[in-house]
């Protein structure tokens, strides 16, 4: 059989172009039309500016709110608001525990708990576990297995399948396979539930887990990705309109990362990314092949012993796409005598934001900062963090005038050291939330010098108010303009006719002089432009 030509004369570092949003975007857009709707246009990146002037981006971190950890012994995943309101949290207990007591089933941290809230904050766990079957006519018994998505669909035909659960399956035996195409990978299941509770299998994925990494070595040194690794999220996209599998692998030989062994105690190993993968599908069951969408680049390699991306997600919010990626690295610390828990360091994860316009195509938001940072060197969350997600969208829970983000976090259990530690038992976990401002992960701020942006042109389909999102300080002062698509200002909303902005809001409506609506400009192709002295600006809309 022919085989086509690939030139592989870039990988795999060529796909440190992807996480690039200078790189994806090279085209100047300061003279490419948009339309915009009633959703919040973020500055959380690029997109939406023109031009800008005296201005800084700065991302800000969450707020941990200050009753972490919520659920301790509980590695939570997955978080469900319910329609006639509280809340539900799904997850495994961990090692033997659950919420400070003995796990009331004894096992291996497989099986899966139900935790519920009245207010997001005190949880009780549920004394029964959650409870699945193989088929309609079996008995019911407890739920064993990593989850991997929960979706709750009140508009499905049929009540029993409203629920949807993908999970690694530990509940059922797997037949043996002893054929030339036998693969000794674990499938990953669907299970369906008219309450959530009583889960029934329906079908295994095309989706196959091999082991921790996904990676067949072929060599000592090098490897290449086969079925995925042990980490994974599935959402249903609203707008793309399709379930995402953001998936994990191991990409090597990357001389740029650090070695990791494949046996602590030997000298053979391999130089590999952590990278993260992208299927869809249309039924849950079938799943496009994964491409890669997130690797790490030569400006991650300034991180002590970073290795890449452990884990990403990625959500809809307002006018564009969110995620969270788990970011990982073994450090090395000769100064802690601890054994590491991995031969090159030791193993510390923490969260950076990233963006995207198109829900395909993303970039890391601002200045790659923490946008979770670990916790302090014995805290509850001082070495290993991942994003418990919403039910079905995936992402925070948006209240009020705020953004909460569940997160699990994991402490090694000895202080003094950057990473987890061996042996496992020592280790604890807990699940926390971290608080942003609702559009308050970027701002662009200026200090003393006036600091302006203009936007690229657009044509808005809301009704007419003019609102934004925004911080000043003490003395300082935003003002807002509308322009003609060449930039010359409109008459009568020129900054000079701006009332005068100032204080803190999430909604700030514009009015200029005799006017607070620009509703008879609608369906042309406008230019708004702000000022700011010793002021911040997250977003803006047209309501």
């Amino acid at each position: 059989m022919n085989q086509l030509t690939a030139d592989w004369s870039a990988f795999p570092q060529g796909y440190s172009l992807l996480l690039n949003e200078k790189a994806q975007f090279p085209q100047d857009l300061s003279c490419w039309r948009a339309k915009i709707d009633r959703s919040r246009q973020l500055f959380a990146d690029t997109q939406m500016i023109a031009r800008s002037t005296n201005l800084t981006r700065r991302l800000h971190p969450v707020t941990k709110h200050p009753a972490n950890p919520v659920i301790r012994d509980m590695h939570a995943c997955y978080l469900h608001p319910e329609p006639d309101g509280g809340y539900r949290m799904y997850g495994n207990g961990w090692r033997g525990q659950l919420d400070g007591k003995p796990e009331p089933i004894e096992g291996d941290g497989r099986t899966v708990w139900l935790a519920t809230s009245t207010d997001g904050i005190d949880w009780s766990v549920n004394e029964e576990p959650v409870l699945a079957r193989t088929d309609p006519s079996a008995a019911w018994h407890p739920l064993r297995g990593q989850l991997h998505g929960l979706l709750f669909e009140p508009e499905e035909v049929d009540p029993e399948q409203r629920w949807k659960l993908i999970i690694l399956d530990r509940s059922r035996t797997p037949s043996p396979s002893v054929g030339p195409f036998s693969e000794p990978a674990a499938h990953i299941a669907l299970y369906v539930s008219a309450d959530g509770l009583h889960w029934t299998w329906k079908a295994d994925t095309s989706l196959l887990r091999k082991g921790s990494a996904g990676l067949r070595r072929v060599g000592p040194f090098e490897g290449f990705p086969e079925g995925l690794g042990d980490v994974l999220q599935v959402r249903w996209d609203p707008v793309l309109e399709k379930y995402i599998a953001h998936t994990k692998h191991t990409v090597g030989p990357d001389p740029r990362f650090q070695m990791v062994l494949h046996n602590p105690n030997g000298p053979i190993g391999s130089y590999e990314a952590r990278v993260a993968g992208w299927a869809e599908s249309d039924d849950l069951i079938h799943w496009s092949p994964p491409r890669i969408y997130a690797y790490p680049d030569a400006v991650d390699t300034a991180v002590p012993g970073i290795y890449g991306i452990y884990e990403a997600d990625g959500f809809r919010y307002e006018s564009m796409w969110l995620g969270c990626l788990s970011m990982t690295a073994n450090v090395p610390d000769p100064s802690c005598e601890a054994k590491p828990r991995h031969a090159g360091g030791y193993k510390r994860n923490w969260i950076r934001l990233a963006g995207s316009r198109d829900g395909r195509h993303w970039y890391y938001l601002a200045d790659r900062e923490a946008f979770i940072p670990n916790g302090a060197d014995d805290a509850w969350d001082a070495h290993y963090l991942r994003m418990a997600e919403r039910t079905t969208l995936a992402g925070p829970l948006v209240k009020d005038d705020e953004v909460w983000f569940y997160y699990d976090g994991q402490y090694g259990g000895i202080p003094g050291c950057p990473g987890l530690t061996q042996p496992k038992d020592l280790w604890q976990a807990a699940v926390g939330i971290g608080v942003a401002r609702r559009d308050g992960f970027v701002s662009l701020e200026a200090g003393e010098e006036t600091g302006e942006l203009i936007t690229r042109p657009v044509a808005f389909s809301g009704s007419g108010t003019l609102c934004m999102n925004a911080q000043s300080e003490k003395g300082g002062a935003l003002r807002a303009a509308v322009m003609e698509e060449d930039g010359t200002p409109i008459e009568g909303l020129d900054y000079a006719d701006c009332a005068v902005m100032g204080g803190d809001s999430v909604r700030a409506p514009i009015s200029w002089k005799g006017a607070d609506s620009i509703a008879a400009l609608k369906g042309r192709y406008l230019r708004f432009g702000f000022r700011l002295e010793h002021s911040r600006i997250f977003s803006f809309w047209v309501e």
